[in-house]
């Protein structure tokens, strides 16, 4: 610069965290971000791998005149790698359903549920061990009826008494749960919850305001309150499990929209028979979602995005994350 002159040697200092304090087991908070897919998440499938061993997906949802959310879930599912994926829906929604997309397979609900209510859940127990799936989806286009809540109650007295390993409770799903969290509390191994703040406020009985003016110690209440993982979504969604959490570092406002936590939900599913720690799953599904709708955003002019679009993105946002 003009007018001064170096006289000494440059020396660099690094002014950031001793690497006993980043890797201490007392750091609870951590950043979701593409490191964390990387050391997770392996691009490449085993040669000797078939696609039991990738995990089967039940995915429960998609009720008459709401197909679109469970069509979104599970196309998103299918992009992140499920081996195989069974819808569950009504009669009617079935006909729409099934086909799209192709690689689907789908039953009628009412082909389980027989007047005696033990009857319709021995038969639900049956084909999920028949079927061996390892993971259920509930809620995204179930519906607040009490035809849905019924159907919901009798999969969750089912779901400990079967091969399952976790299960992802989503949309309407939450609805149903928070009414009857008391019986459903310890229905499985490993449950995962996805709640916006609405649904967040219903689960806990807190106000949206005082949810949202600490959203980190309202995910963390509800994960303590119901014993599972909690996605609280939102901007910088948080991943908790009360014990251990971790803050997502992607997305953007263009996920707004119709069908964008459809999306999410389905890849948290995908991301949970790939990842057995429920924790980790959920984490790295959000950045994934996010991460499309940042790929999207660079390569458009406008904000506006569609939920189907982010299905788009998945893949290659997996492979960005790990190559």
């Amino acid at each position: 610069y003009p007018g001064i002159t170096w006289c000494g040697q440059l020396e660099i200092i690094d002014i950031g965290f001793p690497v006993s304090y980043t890797n201490s087991d007392s750091v609870t908070v951590n950043l979701a971000s593409k490191s964390l897919i990387k050391q997770e998440l392996s691009y490449q499938r085993k040669i000797d791998t078939h696609k039991y061993k990738e995990g089967h997906l039940l995915a429960v949802g998609g009720f008459d005149g709401m197909e679109g959310a469970i069509k979104l879930a599970c196309k998103s599912a299918l992009e992140a790698g499920v081996g195989l994926l069974t819808v569950v829906t009504t009669k009617e929604a079935r006909k729409i359903i099934a086909g799209d997309p192709l690689e689907i397979m789908t039953q009628s609900i009412e082909s389980f549920l027989k007047n005696d209510k033990s009857e319709s859940v021995k038969k639900l127990i049956s084909f999920i061990n028949d079927k061996r799936i390892k993971t259920l989806l509930i809620g995204p286009g179930m519906g607040r009826s009490e035809y849905a809540e019924n159907v919901f109650n009798i999969i969750l007295e089912a779901a400990p008494l079967s091969t399952l390993d976790t299960i992802i409770i989503d949309g309407d799903g939450l609805f149903h749960y928070a009414n009857n969290k008391i019986n459903h509390k310890n229905n499985i191994k490993e449950m995962i919850l996805t709640p916006h703040l609405k649904e967040a406020s219903h689960l806990i009985n807190k106000s949206i305001e005082v949810i949202n003016g600490n959203r980190l110690k309202g995910a963390t209440s509800i994960a303590l309150e119901t014993n599972a993982t909690v996605v609280l979504k939102g901007p910088a969604s948080i991943t908790t499990d009360s014990k251990e959490t971790y803050i997502n570092s992607s997305g953007n406002s263009s996920l707004a929209v119709a069908g964008s936590g459809d999306v999410l939900s389905g890849i948290i599913s995908s991301m949970t028979l790939r990842i057995k720690n429920p924790l980790i799953a959920s984490a790295i599904g959000v950045f994934i979602h996010g991460y499309c709708a940042d790929l999207l955003l660079a390569q458009k002019s406008n904000y506006s995005i569609k939920a189907s679009d982010l299905i788009l993105e998945i893949r290659n946002a997996i492979k960005l994350c790990i190559i």
